[in-house]
């Protein structure tokens, strides 16, 4: 080789290095820009906040039913998952049975082509306007003047919040109001005797007294007939009729029914059983002489005879 070739190809190792090189560069740099590309990708059609690996449940199926409600909890999944307003309509269908099926399939022969199967706005506006009935209001302000605590302030709290959410534009106090006159009485004054001001407030305060008397008529049974239960027994309410309300939680006339029979020991009476009880309950008969017409508390026994 000679000394002109020699010196050529000492100058084309360094330029060979320099090329390698540089395209190692470029394919690090669209490796990166493609990993950028995905992340951009991920925050705009992805949920707003991956890291904590939850996800929202997916919303109840729609039958036509609570069309407000269904349309409510779609959002909320729209908006977490940001999805496009041209997917909407697409996705929203995927959720219907029943009657809503039946509608859509109308819908979709009716309006074929046209902005309102597109649109998400003009989509939920025929739904609401199918769905929605005319006289919404009317039938929640009925069943609420209907409505009535049978059990716990809890779940008459919750059978209440249901209702209340239908109806729009309403005043706080005609929402406290329609709540306290279904409480039961003795609950109802409590409330009254605060004067609350807001829907949470008079919630809360029925709570707490109903979690009191709750835990007071744990304390009479645990302590037994004798605690002083009769001379505690709290007043009724007159009605308009004849009957009256008690002022207690739960059946008190049950109560002091079993426990005037059973914690009270007398020579010669013999403790009913469970079974026993409960056929005597259904019978409508008295727990101690076994007749119908009054209840053990109040059997003509346990009255001293006349003298003449």
């Amino acid at each position: 080789m000679s000394d002109q070739e020699q010196k050529l190809t000492q100058s084309q190792i360094p330029e060979a290095q320099f090329v390698a090189a540089f395209q190692a560069q470029q394919d690090r740099i669209a490796l990166l820009e493609s990993e950028l590309t995905k992340l951009i990708q991920a925050q705009h059609v992805g949920p707003h906040d991956n890291n904590s690996g939850l996800k929202p449940p997916k919303p109840d199926t729609f039958d036509g039913r609570h069309v407000d409600t269904f349309l409510f909890s779609l959002d909320k999944i729209f908006g977490y998952y940001r999805i496009e307003d041209g997917n909407k309509v697409k996705l929203a269908v995927t959720y219907f049975r029943g009657a809503a099926l039946r509608w859509y399939k109308y819908v979709e022969h009716q309006y074929q082509g046209k902005s309102e199967l597109k649109d998400w706005n003009r989509f939920t506006a025929l739904m609401k306007k199918h769905f929605e009935a005319a006289n919404t209001e009317t039938a929640v302000r009925n069943k609420l003047n209907s409505l009535r605590q049978f059990a716990s302030v809890s779940k008459y709290n919750d059978m209440f919040n249901t209702l209340i959410i239908e109806l729009l534009g309403i005043d706080e106090r005609t929402k406290i109001d329609m709540y306290c006159r279904g409480l039961k009485p003795n609950i109802q004054l409590h409330v009254s005797l605060r004067a609350p001001q807001t829907l949470e407030e008079a919630q809360a305060t029925a709570l707490n007294v109903d979690n009191i008397f709750s835990e007071n008529g744990m304390a009479f049974r645990k302590n037994g007939f004798n605690s002083g239960w009769n001379n505690a027994r709290p007043r009724e309410f007159k009605t308009s009729g004849n009957s009256s309300i008690p002022m207690e939680l739960g059946n008190t006339e049950q109560y002091i029914e079993e426990t005037s029979v059973n914690n009270i020991e007398r020579p010669g009476f013999k403790k009913l059983t469970d079974d026993e009880k409960s056929q005597l309950r259904k019978e409508n008969k008295c727990f101690k002489c076994r007749k119908v017409g009054h209840m053990a508390n109040k059997c003509y026994s346990n009255k001293p005879a006349k003298k003449n």
